[in-house]
């Protein structure tokens, strides 16, 4: 037998094709629909958060360096003080993925014993480091934004892969950032640390910004 809601009950020899056709039809009209994601992405965030951090510290240690090179070409060859004072600011701005092996290797901020009076001249050889790590962070934001924008157009719901990412990219950025900050608190084992908790913070933080991402957009897609 079957049952319409607010109607008695039908008994199936007497249903004809008309009242079952009605009678099947009525839940789907009553009862609310959520909409959700057609298919899923083969993404997962992981590696646009890696990228974007990796991006992040890259260009922001370079941008540092090459500020710190030039204030210190302006100094008297003798004006150390004001030196140690830029480095400290320099250092400031340097990611702790990059500043916690750079304090291990050079943890005074004052010129090195038998250098003499050259305030004015920075080290040539951090110098390139430097220029290389800002190589590298631009080459981490080609990559991320190629695979964010390889996930958008091969999602069957683009606006949700977009999403997606965005939350990737803030989640790697911010999970990177706790995770080398944390592993600087780790004393002596500090310049491996901080770049490895930086790795897997940006790692795990884009994982679930992207998941955020998708929750975000299927909650608003559903309001």
């Amino acid at each position: 037998m079957f049952a319409a809601p607010g109607a008695r009950i039908i008994p199936l020899s007497q249903a004809n094709a008309a009242t079952l056709a009605r009678i099947m039809a009525q839940p789907a009209s009553q009862v609310q629909t959520v909409q959700s994601r057609p298919g899923s992405s083969s993404y997962d965030g992981m590696p646009q958060g890696a990228a974007t951090r990796t991006a992040v510290v890259g260009m922001r240690s370079d941008a540092a360096r090459r500020t710190y090179e030039r204030r210190v070409a302006a100094l008297d060859p003798e004006d150390s003080a004001t030196r140690a004072a830029i480095k400290a600011e320099t250092r400031a701005a340097t990611p702790p993925e990059v500043l916690a092996p750079l304090n291990a290797w050079r943890p005074t901020l004052g010129p090195p014993a038998g250098s003499g009076g050259r305030a004015h001249i920075s080290n040539i050889g951090v110098n390139q480091v430097a220029r290389a790590l800002g190589w590298v962070g631009k080459g981490a934001g080609v990559l991320g934004t190629a695979l964010a924008l390889d996930d958008i157009l091969t999602s069957p719901d683009h606006l949700c892969a977009l999403t997606a990412n965005v939350g990737a990219a803030l989640g790697g950025f911010a999970g990177g950032a706790g995770g080398a900050a944390l592993g600087t608190l780790t004393g002596p084992a500090a310049p491996v640390a901080a770049p490895a908790g930086g790795l897997a913070g940006s790692i795990a933080g884009g994982k679930l910004g992207y998941k955020a991402g998708e929750d975000v957009y299927d909650a608003l897609s559903n309001w």
